[in-house]
């Protein structure tokens, strides 16, 4: 079972404030004497490097070794390593605890639980893990706090009586541990200023999370979280007039938009899957036209026809000023885009902002 407590609805979301938050334990945080011996690293360097994480490639270049050297290092189990050249990710779970190493899973199950919050109760709700470097260097460090996912109509086919269950709105809610973020705020701060700069960005809320996982001991705390909607489930609803568009998280070396590099694999739709890929392989084949050179006045006009270059450049700057490291100019990833069948542009949606 879960127990949340928090604000429901921050930051413009749905409903009235829920009840204050109990105490909550601390994310733990790496022993530095002892990873810094493993490292064979002096502790400012380790410290150092422990200060850029999300970005993975400036710690381990920080540090002069190897990813896996600091995979190794931090003790994350073998079901938790990812293939070489692939995006970390958790390994597949029976129900609500730690992780053991079982054979890695592209995404992790789902088991089903009961959760309440502010008096009411959700059966039947499913919950996995989610995450790539969070929730595989939180095991490492033996966090109990691990980012998680709820699907509050998962098991609805077993159980036709919760047909579209809901969460004041929500299908779908994210929860991520604000791992090394000493401040636990930077998700939820990062979200509030793209959408005060005019740049669509997931709803998120604070919540203390506490878990009773059978064993007798009734609620623990899990620790201190960040909620985020999901753009494919409610911000589409919100944040656009319409929500029948298309909606892709790229990934991958298409997802560069890089001469050449277009493949559907690169976008995979979250929405209308069964759809053509019109209008992202419009945009790749409009970037690198040859009136780019030969006539930019036409080519910026035809590129504002399928591109809202306008919020794009809005989140340009907005992310220079977040500092968020680990997406698109660095790795092709972190980002979902829309197709705004009002405008008739593709828009630039951030995503996973801690």
């Amino acid at each position: 079972m879960v127990e949340i407590y928090g604000e429901r609805g921050a930051g413009g979301g749905r409903g009235n404030g829920g009840p204050g938050g109990r105490g909550y334990g601390r994310l733990p945080q790496p022993n530095l004497a002892d990873l810094a011996a493993l490292l064979d690293r002096s502790e400012e360097t380790v410290q150092a490097a422990i200060a850029l994480f999300p970005d993975i490639n400036a710690m381990v270049e920080a540090l002069e070794i190897e990813d896996d050297q600091l995979i190794e290092a931090l003790g994350v189990p073998e079901g938790f390593r990812p293939p070489a050249g692939a995006d970390r990710g958790g390994a597949g779970q029976d129900g609500v605890g730690r992780p053991g190493g079982g054979p890695r899973q592209r995404n992790p199950i789902w088991a089903p639980v009961t959760v309440e919050f502010a008096g009411q109760t959700w059966w039947q709700v499913g919950f996995r893990y989610k995450g790539n470097t969070a929730l595989s260097m939180s095991w490492g460090i033996n966090a109990t706090a691990l980012p998680f996912k709820l699907d509050f109509d998962e098991f609805e086919d077993a159980n036709p009586e919760l047909d579209n269950q809901r969460f004041y709105g929500f299908k779908q809610l994210g929860f991520g541990n604000n791992f090394g973020d000493p401040s636990l705020q930077r998700e939820k701060v990062a979200a509030d200023v793209f959408r005060a700069a005019g740049v669509p960005a997931a709803e998120t809320a604070f919540y203390a999370v506490y878990v009773d996982n059978g064993n007798g001991e009734g609620f623990q705390p899990w620790g201190f979280y960040t909620a985020v909607e999901l753009p494919d489930d409610t911000l589409i609803e919100t944040q656009f007039a319409d929500d029948d568009g298309n909606m892709y998280k790229p990934s991958g070396g298409g997802a560069t938009f890089a001469a050449d590099s277009f493949t559907e694999e690169s976008f995979p739709k979250r929405t209308n899957r069964q759809s053509e890929f019109a209008d992202v392989q419009a945009l790749s084949d409009v970037l690198h036209a040859e009136t780019r050179l030969s006539n930019p006045v036409a080519w910026r006009e035809e590129l504002e026809a399928v591109f809202d270059v306008e919020r794009f450049l809005r989140w340009l700057a907005t992310n220079r000023f977040v500092q968020k490291r680990d997406t698109y100019g660095t790795m092709a990833k972190d980002f979902y885009l829309y197709a705004d069948s009002a405008s008739g542009q593709l828009v630039w949606i951030p995503w996973d902002n801690n």
